[in-house]
């Protein structure tokens, strides 16, 4: 995945995008899904990238239940406090079809970010200058673009240690909305300082190495067309899975 043509890796994001924005059912977003995860085994990030957006899950989670609580149409398929419990038990009731759009938005959401978590690690910043520069973008807006992507990472651990350490030293952000947000600028302003500072630092490493301009566009090379085709047929597939699934019988 990593040798792989960086201009067949932003065709597979644009197709996983596309095919999960249209798809109708579970099944076509289970078979994105599918795909994402073979692609993600085969260039060997599959843990790296699990392992590294933990609290995105959570995010996933928490918007799954929202939509089975909110939606009341259907059959109550379970309570999520157990009707043994005195007093309160028996509430906050998910049905049906609360729980199908539920997992409806927890696939949709799964197949429109996680190609573009698998394309940032596994793609450098000079492949992803080529592709925006072979896209039409000017150079310089190129760059800035190809920046701002890489440090997605690293921006969402220095987050995830912040609000940690919030929560360790006695920091309430759950339970009042206005505490939370004002406590969202002892995160920020940090996380604004520390990006600014890391993007004074490449300008002036770029400056001191002579850095250019690329006139020469990223080429296929014999050891990475293996995996470049692989992509290829992973696109090829996805389009003909949704597709077939999209066909009323």
């Amino acid at each position: 995945m990593s040798r792989a043509d960086p201009r067949v890796k932003v065709l597979w994001v644009v197709a996983c995008n596309v095919a999960a924005i249209v798809a109708p059912s579970p099944e076509a977003l289970a078979l994105i899904v599918a795909n994402v995860v073979v692609a993600a085994l085969a260039g060997g990030v599959l843990l790296r990238v699990v392992t590294k957006f933990k609290g995105f899950w959570l995010l996933m989670l928490v918007i799954g239940i929202i939509q089975g609580l909110t939606v009341t149409q259907g059959d109550v398929v379970l309570y999520l406090i157990p009707r043994f419990i005195p007093v309160i038990g028996g509430s906050l009731p998910v049905y049906g079809w609360g729980l199908y759009y539920g997992l409806i938005s927890v696939l949709r959401l799964f197949a429109l970010t996680m190609p573009v978590f698998i394309v940032v690690e596994t793609t450098s910043i000079s492949e992803f200058v080529v592709v925006f520069n072979w896209l039409g973008l000017p150079y310089e807006y190129s760059l800035m673009l190809s920046l701002a992507m890489s440090f997605i990472p690293l921006f969402l651990s220095e987050l995830s240690s912040m609000l940690d350490s919030l929560k360790a030293r006695g920091c309430e952000l759950v339970d009042n909305p206005i505490k939370r947000v004002c406590a969202l600028k002892y995160v920020l302003i940090p996380l604004s300082l520390n990006a600014v500072e890391r993007a004074d630092a490449i300008g002036r490493i770029l400056e001191m190495r002579g850095y250019m301009k690329c006139r020469g566009l990223v080429t296929l090379s014999k050891g990475c067309r293996a995996s470049t085709y692989l992509l290829l047929l992973l696109t090829l597939l996805l389009g003909v899975s949704v597709f077939c699934t999209n066909l009323k019988p």
